[in-house]
């Protein structure tokens, strides 16, 4: 997706979440789960950030106690 006419590069402007870079979602959930951005392209925009939060929690360090 190109920037609009106004020079605005967001994507999904249509939803109440903005997705600055949609590549950095797909970055984080192959990193985690190896999965390839042709498997992520039939992604609805509520799994795309379902599995990003699924990937983000399973990388990140446990907390110390």
């Amino acid at each position: 997706m190109g920037p609009s006419s106004n020079g605005d590069r967001r994507f999904f402007r249509g939803y109440e979440t903005l997705i600055e870079r949609v590549e950095d979602f797909y970055a984080d959930i192959a990193l985690v789960f190896h999965w390839p951005p042709s498997e992520m392209d039939a992604f609805s925009l509520e799994d795309l950030m379902l599995f990003r939060e699924e990937a983000r929690v399973r990388h990140q360090p446990p907390e110390r106690t």
